[in-house]
């Protein structure tokens, strides 16, 4: 709210206004079909195949659960703050914990597409504790794929292909 007159007679032996109040709004909407994708390879152990690298990619659905704590973690530090680059944050976020997730679990890679259940609720459990510091709600969270890069494809394919 905007008074003209009794803001300029308060302010008139400072010359500008002695305080200054920020107005965020923040929006709840479900953000839906946000893609997370892992740009280089992770290095991972297989017991067959010895060193794989694999790259993958899958969906994720998440919402604002508390705003004054979005607002005082996030959107703070940045001078301008855009869903883009919340989402950039987010999907890093993402990466980071399921690449420390794959490399702890001892899945062979031909049996890996079965487990795509288990990654995606072992990644949800670690995710979600990391999106509650700003204030976000993990809604949903999916491994759609993680493929083989360079030659071992072949051998996955070849392995599938005898049993």
């Amino acid at each position: 709210m905007d008074l003209p007159i009794v803001t300029r007679v308060l302010t008139l032996p400072w010359e500008k206004p002695p305080f200054r109040a920020w107005v965020y709004f923040v929006g709840k909407p479900i953000f839906l079909d946000q893609k997370w994708y892992r740009r280089q390879p992770i290095r991972v152990r297989d017991s067959d195949f010895g060193i794989v690298r694999l790259g993958g990619f899958g969906k994720y659905v998440f919402r604002v659960a508390d705003a004054a704590k979005l607002i005082n973690s996030l959107v703070e530090t940045l001078e301008k703050c855009t869903i883009d680059q919340v989402t950039a944050l987010l999907r890093d976020m993402i990466v980071s914990r399921l690449t420390d997730l794959i490399g702890t679990v001892e899945i062979l890679l031909p049996d890996m597409p079965a487990k795509f259940d288990e990654l995606s609720a072992g990644a949800r459990a670690k995710v979600s504790k990391e999106f509650s510091k700003y204030g976000l709600e993990l809604t949903d969270f999916g491994v759609n794929s993680l493929d083989c890069r360079d030659r071992v494809a072949s051998g996955v394919d070849r392995s599938k292909a005898i049993w």
